[in-house]
């Protein structure tokens, strides 16, 4: 369940969801995913029906350790069938959720592609998006190591190029959509659109092991959630750019392996 979504978020989701399994005998197994790994979020958690809690980046060693713990049989009660599209509108109907909100099916990654060419940087001293200032975009470096982290993709993709290969095509099919979603945000003065455009494409960047662009994006979330956004255009031009350098990098793991 991921925390942080449009229309409702995870905690709404879950609580929900408990409400309905009341006197049903049943209860759906609901792992929390979030970038929040800070103190006292796990009790949140918890306080509101989930039953585990995972930060974000997520390994899929601890994806399945969590299941297994919770595996429902282990546990001796009733497996519960999934959940029907009638009991989902329902429960979106219980809760009211705004009909301005877009609620999506999770699939196991979106995705995002390139959109301008990227213009001919002068070289400037390395500095990590992470440590850059909220508002203040950091230089753009283009070496294969610095646009992708080959080790990190690899372990959380199991070594599949297949995997890649299905993934990649989705992130060139989205690409354009995420980004101008998030530039229509910028324009707009949308803020709490922007932090959820960006905390998508944030997601669709990380399982490639892009640090720069998975950092650059979880600023412009930042900015979203703060409603700060006086520097977001300039952040989302270095996040082109970023994005922009990613496609071939992907592309040349899934053309010539590890």
């Amino acid at each position: 369940m991921d925390i942080e979504m449009p229309g409702m978020d995870g905690f709404e989701t879950t609580r929900a969801i408990r409400k309905k399994e009341d006197g049903t005998g049943h209860r759906v197994p609901i792992i929390a995913i979030t970038a929040h790994a800070v103190k006292g979020f796990r009790e949140r958690c918890f306080e509101a029906g989930m039953d585990d809690y995972l930060a974000k980046p997520l390994k899929r060693e601890q994806l399945f350790e969590s299941m297994n713990a919770l595996d429902d049989a282990s546990r001796g009660l009733p497996v519960q069938e999934p959940i029907t599209l009638q009991e989902a509108e329902e429960i979106a109907e219980e809760i009211e959720i705004p009909p301005t909100a877009e609620v999506n099916p999770v699939s196991i990654l979106p995705a995002t592609t390139a959109a301008a060419p990227v213009p001919v940087l002068e070289p400037a001293p390395e500095v990590s998006p992470s440590q850059a200032p909220t508002g203040v975009a950091a230089p753009v470096t283009t070496s294969s190591a610095s646009v992708i982290n080959r080790d990190e993709l690899h372990t959380n993709l199991d070594g599949s190029i297949e995997l890649l290969e299905e993934l990649f095509e989705d992130y060139e099919s989205r690409c354009p959509e995420l980004l101008d979603d998030i530039r229509q945000h910028i324009a707009a003065g949308n803020a709490e659109g922007l932090q959820f455009s960006s905390h998508t494409l944030k997601g669709v960047v990380a399982i490639f092991g892009a640090e720069a662009s998975r950092d650059t994006a979880k600023r412009l979330e930042d900015m979203g959630r703060e409603d700060e956004m006086a520097q977001a255009t300039e952040l989302f031009a270095q996040l082109e750019r970023e994005i922009e350098l990613l496609g071939p990098e992907i592309k040349k793991v899934v053309e010539g392996g590890w």
